[in-house]
C-alpha cells in the first residue's frame, strides 16, 4: 500500500535550521482523518538530520545552518533521521516546538493553524517550509513554498535570494519565472480572462517533459482544445447536457458503454460533411450513411434456448410500455429516398400474445413473431408471415416458394433420406396408430380453427418404433367446418381406395366405393376430338392364353353373387356370363300406347344408316297393328319407374327424363345414334329386344298360348298372340316359355267391342 512522505523545516534567526520527517506519514489506507488526528501525527513528526548539497550534515548534527544551502527554500537539500531523536516537532519535554506550534478549531473539518510562538530561542522565528506533494494537497498548506514572519521582505543579496509577500496584492500584471502554486484552501474570486489577441493561453498538465492534458486556446489551429494524452484515461462525468456539432471518433480505441439521455441536441457520428449516427432526443438512434456492426463475443450454445438469458443475444430490442395485446418490438426497412416516418419497406416484430397469457400478466411472455412487406406506398405494409407462440406457421398474404437442388434422383426411393426432399413433415409425438403429419387448406373468409377445406396427410399404421407404415389420405370437406371426409386412401402396401378406407372383397388394388346414384368411375379421353379415341384397355402382358379363371369383368351383387362377367374361353377368345338379351335401336313412332314388352314392326323406312360403318343399319317402327306381320323387328325393353319417399323418380338417370313414359323408363341402348341421326319431333329413340330372353304382353286372341308355342303379332297393337304352327317363321316374334293359367289372368284388354285377356309372359326372342 502506498505511504506518503511529509517533512518541515523551521528556520531560526540566528540561522540554525531544524528539520522534522518520516517517509510514512499516512497511507491511502486512511480515507478519513480528523484534525485533531493530523494534529497529533504533526507533533510526533521526528527530528532529522539536514543534509547539504554535499552529501555531508550540515554542522550540528541534528541542526544546521543556513550557509549550507545553495537554493532558496531549502533546495537541494534533503533530510534523514540523525542519531539523536530524542527531540519531535511537538518536543517531548516541553510539549509543543519552541518556534511553531500547530492546533485546529474543529477535529470534523481538518483545518490547522500554526502559530509562531514569539520565543527568543536561537533569536527567534525566521521561516518555516513544508514538504510532500500529497499531504500538503490534503491539508490546504503550500507545498516547498518559505512562509517568513514577516509581511514583507525583499533582497537583492546573492547569498539570500528569498524574496517574500504576505497579504493582498493588488497590480496591473504578474509575470512568473518559476512557480505558481495556490493552496487547496485558496478560491479564485472573479473571472480569469485569457486575451487570446496576445498568445495561446493553456491550462496545462505535465509529467517531465510529457504533456498528460491541456485546456485552451491554440493559435496554430485557431480553435479552443481540451487534449489529453492517448495514453492516459480521460473521464467525463455526470453531464447533463452536452452541446457539440461534431465528436470525432477516428482515433477511439477500447471498448465501453455510451449513455445518451434526454435533451434537445442529437449526438452525431462521421466523417467530415456526412452524418453517420445520429442519437436524438427522442432516444432515437440514426445511422444515415454507414454500418452499424455489432460484435459479440459469446461462447453459450442453443442447446437449451429456454435458458438464455438477455446477455447471450447479439442484439435485444425491448419495449417495456405495457403489458396490451399486439403491443410490439421489432425492425423496420426501407430502400429508397423517401424520408417519410411511416415509409416502411418490411418488418420483423414480435407482439404479445395476451389471448394466451391474460392481459397485463407482465410474467408472461408469449410471443408471436410477424414477418411483413409493402407492396405499394407508405400506408401498405402488411403481415405476410407469422409464426404463432405454439410454434403455428401462417402465411397470411402469398405464397410459400421453397427451391431445392438435388441431384439425387428416383431410381432408387428405398435409398433416400429427408435431406433429397423439397418439403419435410413430421410429427414426433407418439407411434400410435392412425398419429399423423399433412397440409391442410382453406380458401375463403373464415378464419376458424377447424375451416379446413381439404387435408393431404400421411398416418401412421403401426406401433413399433422403428417401423413406419404409412397410408397416405386425401380429404375434402363437402359442406361447414366439421365436414371434412376422406376420400382416397393410398395404403402402405399399394393399395388405393376411394371412397372407402378398406380393400374391396375381390381383393383388387384399386377400389371405388359410393354410395349415391352416379356412377362410381368415370374415365374421359379428351386427348383427341376425332373419332378414334380410346377409352379403356385391360392388358394381361405375361398370359399367352387366358382361360376360365381369367375374369375380364365381372359385377358382383353385396353378398359376391356373381351379376355378370366377362372372362377367358381357354381358345383366345371370351365367354360372357349373364341371362342374355340382345337388341336394336330403332326411330319409334311416338305412339301415345308406347310401354316395354309390346312389339314393333318396321315401316320399311331407313332411320340410321351410316357411310362409314358395315356394322349399324336402323328402321323407323311403330307400333304392330296386324296379325302375323313379317315387318316384326323387336319388342321394346324398359323397367318400370320407381319412387323415394318424397314422391320423386330416383331410378332416372341425371337429364334423360326424356325417355320416361306411362309410368316407365324407356332408354335406348345408345343415345349417340340419335344424335348423329335425330328422329324427328314424331318419333322416339327405343331400345328393343329381339334376341335372347324377357317379358312382353300376350293375349289370347288366337286362342290360349300354351308354355312352347311360337309368338307373333296381332291386331290389337303392340300385343301378341299364338302363332298356328311350330314353324319359326318370319313373322315369328318369340317363344312362350312359361305355362300361363288364363283361367287366372283378370287382366284384359278392348279390341273390336270384344274383351281379349293379356298377360305378360316370359319368352325367347327370335326375331333378330
Amino acid at each position: 500500500m502506498p505511504s506518503f512522505p511529509f517533512r518541515i523545516e523551521v528556520g531560526y534567526k540566528d540561522g540554525t535550521v531544524k528539520g522534522y520527517f518520516t517517509e510514512s506519514f499516512a497511507t491511502d489506507a486512511e480515507s478519513i482523518v480528523s484534525a485533531s488526528i493530523m494534529n497529533a501525527k504533526i507533533d510526533c513528526l521526528p527530528q532529522a538530520t539536514l543534509i547539504g548539497n554535499s552529501g555531508s550534515a550540515v554542522s550540528g548534527g541534528i541542526v544546521g545552518t543556513r550557509a549550507g544551502e545553495t537554493n532558496g527554500a531549502g533546495g537541494g537539500n534533503a533530510m534523514t533521521l540523525g542519531s539523536s531523536q530524542s527531540d519531535s516537532f511537538g518536543d517531548h519535554r516541553t510539549g509543543k516546538n519552541s518556534a511553531l506550534s500547530i492546533s485546529f478549531n474543529d477535529p470534523a473539518t481538518g483545518s490547522l493553524t500554526f502559530h509562531d510562538t514569539e520565543t527568543s530561542d536561537l533569536s527567534g522565528l525566521d521561516f518555516y517550509t513544508f514538504h510532500g506533494s500529497k499531504v500538503c494537497s490534503v491539508l490546504g498548506i503550500p507545498e516547498n513554498v518559505r512562509i517568513y514572519t514577516e509581511n514583507f521582505k525583499f533582497s537583492d543579496d546573492s547569498t539570500d535570494t528569498n524574496n517574500y509577500l504576505s497579504g493582498d496584492l493588488v497590480t496591473n500584471a504578474v509575470s512568473l519565472t518559476d512557480t505558481f502554486k495556490m493552496s487547496p484552501a485558496a478560491r479564485v474570486r472573479s473571472n480569469m480572462v485569457w486575451e487570446e489577441a496576445d498568445g495561446d493561453g493553456m491550462l496545462q498538465w505535465v509529467s517531465s517533459s510529457v504533456q498528460n492534458l491541456k485546456i485552451g486556446y491554440e493559435s496554430t489551429e485557431d480553435s479552443f482544445i481540451i487534449d489529453a494524452n492517448s495514453t492516459r484515461q480521460f473521464r467525463i462525468r455526470n453531464v447533463d447536457d452536452l452541446a457539440t456539432r461534431r465528436i470525432n471518433t477516428n482515433a477511439l480505441i477500447g471498448t465501453g458503454t455510451v449513455f445518451i439521455g434526454s435533451g434537445s441536441s442529437a449526438l452525431s457520428f462521421g466523417t467530415s460533411g456526412t452524418t453517420a449516427v445520429s442519437a436524438f432526443n427522442d432516444g432515437d438512434l440514426n445511422v444515415s450513411n454507414g454500418q452499424l456492426v455489432v460484435t459479440h463475443n459469446e461462447s453459450t450454445i442453443f442447446s437449451s434456448p429456454s435458458n438464455e438469458t438477455f446477455d447471450d443475444y447479439t442484439l435485444v430490442l425491448k419495449n417495456r410500455q405495457q403489458n396490451t395485446e399486439d403491443s410490439f418490438a421489432g425492425i423496420a426497412f426501407d430502400v429508397g429516398t423517401e424520408n417519410d416516418t411511416d415509409a416502411i419497406m418490411a418488418s420483423i416484430v414480435v407482439l404479445r400474445d395476451t389471448t394466451a397469457d391474460g392481459d397485463g400478466n407482465s410474467s408472461l411472455h408469449d410471443g408471436n413473431l410477424v414477418f411483413c412487406t409493402n407492396d405499394e406506398s407508405d400506408d401498405d405494409l402488411t403481415e405476410r408471415m407469422r409464426i404463432s407462440h405454439d410454434g403455428d406457421v401462417t402465411i397470411a398474404d402469398g405464397r410459400l416458394v421453397i427451391t431445392h437442388n438435388e441431384s439425387t434422383t428416383w431410381s432408387s426411393p428405398s435409398n433416400e433420406v429427408f435431406g433429397d426432399f423439397t418439403l419435410v413433415l413430421k410429427n414426433r409425438q407418439q407411434n400410435t396408430v392412425d398419429t399423423f403429419a399433412g397440409i391442410a387448406f382453406d380458401a375463403g373468409t373464415e378464419n376458424d380453427v377447424d375451416a379446413i377445406a381439404g387435408a393431404i396427410l400421411v398416418a401412421r399404421d403401426n406401433t413399433t418404433t422403428t417401423k413406419h407404415d404409412g397410408n397416405m389420405i386425401f380429404a375434402t370437406n363437402d359442406d361447414s367446418d366439421d365436414d371434412l371426409t376422406e376420400r382416397m386412401r393410398i395404403t402402405h402396401d399399394g393399395d388405393v381406395c376411394i371412397g372407402t378406407t378398406t380393400q374391396g372383397t375381390g381383393g383388387g388394388r384399386l377400389t371405388i366405393s359410393d354410395n349415391g346414384n352416379i356412377f362410381p368411375l368415370t374415365i374421359s379421353n379428351i386427348f383427341s376430338t376425332n373419332d378414334s379415341a380410346d377409352g379403356i384397355l385391360i392388358e394381361f402382358p405375361n398370359t399367352v392364353t387366358p382361360d376360365n379363371a381369367s375374369h375380364f369383368i365381372r359385377v358382383d351383387e353385396s353378398d359376391g353373387t356373381v351379376v355378370y362377367e366377362v372372362r377367358g374361353d381357354n381358345a383366345g377368345g371370351f365367354t360372357q356370363g349373364d341371362s342374355f338379351t340382345a337388341g336394336h335401336d330403332t326411330a319409334c313412332f311416338d305412339d301415345d300406347d308406347l310401354q316395354p314388352g309390346l312389339i314393333v314392326e318396321s315401316t320399311g323406312e331407313v332411320w340410321y344408316k351410316p357411310t362409314g360403318s358395315f356394322q349399324t343399319a336402323l328402321p323407323y317402327t311403330q307400333l304392330s297393328n296386324s296379325n302375323g306381320s313379317k315387318n316384326v323387328f323387336g319388342v321394346i325393353g324398359g323397367w318400370p319407374l320407381r319412387y323415394d319417399a318424397t314422391g320423386s323418380i330416383y331410378n332416372v338417370d341425371e337429364g334423360n327424363e326424356y325417355y320416361v313414359k306411362n309410368g316407365y323408363y324407356m332408354k335406348p341402348a345408345f343415345i349417340g345414334y340419335g344424335k348423329n341421326a335425330p328422329t324427328g319431333s314424331t318419333n322416339r329413340q327405343l331400345s328393343t329386344m329381339s334376341l335372347g330372353e324377357g317379358l312382353m304382353w300376350l293375349t289370347n286372341h288366337n286362342g290360349n298360348i300354351e308354355n312352347g308355342d311360337y309368338i307373333e303379332s296381332s291386331v290389337i297393337k303392340g300385343h301378341g298372340r299364338k302363332q298356328d304352327d311350330d314353324i319359326l317363321r318370319s313373322k315369328t316374334v318369340a317363344k312362350c316359355t312359361e305355362t300361363i293359367n288364363w283361367s287366372e289372368v283378370t287382366s284384359s284388354i278392348q279390341y273390336s267391342g270384344s274383351a281379349y285377356k293379356k298377360y305378360l309372359a316370359a319368352v325367347t326372342f327370335h326375331c333378330g
